[in-house]
């Protein structure tokens, strides 16, 4: 963390999630309406497409790549939500949009883990969202679709943000954005053991964008600080995972 940091990329429109990749593509989304892919010779390409389904276009939040090359987006709509996937050509398709029969809300983030099964959280039921920035918050949701169907599989969240599961399967870990704190659960197959805090934010800390590395610790981004090069060390927190 001692390396001087530069911004990359330009021209961009609400880079909510930012993947990259082992050769040195960055993809990150784009409120447009798809993915502004950021080439190793950090030339760029808009990468977006449209639906039917969605008349004004799609709302990129969270974005995952897939091994074909196309993305999964989660759609963060004003009143909607679900998760589409966007192909190279622009073709974009519905890939969930209901669970147990009820639309989904609007959609926060989705990934899938290193068995292929698909995490989506949803943030909050209320509309609008801004309604649930309180530190009662307890409307979010966890989805999972392991090939047997989409379903609930945490519930009661307070403001479900980015999640991840560990790389051995263990642990679901997912960021409650405004009762500012990080959560996780244990894994049994296809169902969340009960949860538990492991990290818990003073104010102004409001845990948003996770990621696991390779030493077994938890790198949380808190979205209430103020991102300047100077202060980005603080908006950043390392949890060890036991």
């Amino acid at each position: 963390m001692n390396r001087a940091l530069a911004p990359i990329g330009s021209d961009l429109h609400r880079p909510e999630c930012v993947l990259a990749t082992y050769r040195g593509d960055l993809f990150a989304s784009d409120s447009r309406g798809g993915v502004m892919h950021i080439r190793p010779d950090r030339s760029q390409v808009l990468l977006t497409g449209r639906t039917a389904e969605l008349p004004n276009g799609i709302a990129p939040n969270g974005i995952a790549l897939q091994p074909d090359g196309s993305f999964l987006l989660a759609h963060l709509g004003a009143e909607d939500g679900g998760v589409f996937t966007l192909r190279r050509d622009g073709q974009l398709a519905p890939l969930l949009r209901e669970v147990d029969g009820v639309p989904l809300p609007p959609t926060n983030y989705l990934t899938r883990d290193h068995s292929g099964r698909l995490w989506v959280t949803v943030s909050t039921r209320l509309t609008p969202r801004t309604a649930d920035y309180q530190p009662r918050a307890s409307t979010g949701f966890v989805v999972l679709d392991d090939g047997r169907g989409p379903r609930i599989v945490a519930d009661g969240l307070g403001y479900a943000n980015e999640c991840a599961v560990t790389p051995g399967g263990a642990w679901l870990y997912v960021n409650e954005t405004f009762t500012r704190r990080v959560s996780r659960s244990p894994l049994h197959g296809g169902t969340l053991g009960p949860k538990e805090a492991v990290a818990e934010f003073g104010p102004g800390g409001f845990p948003d964008g996770l990621a696991l590395d390779v030493a077994g610790a938890v790198w949380v981004t808190c979205a209430g600080h103020v991102l300047s090069p100077s202060s980005l060390r603080r908006a950043m927190y390392p949890v060890l995972l036991t």
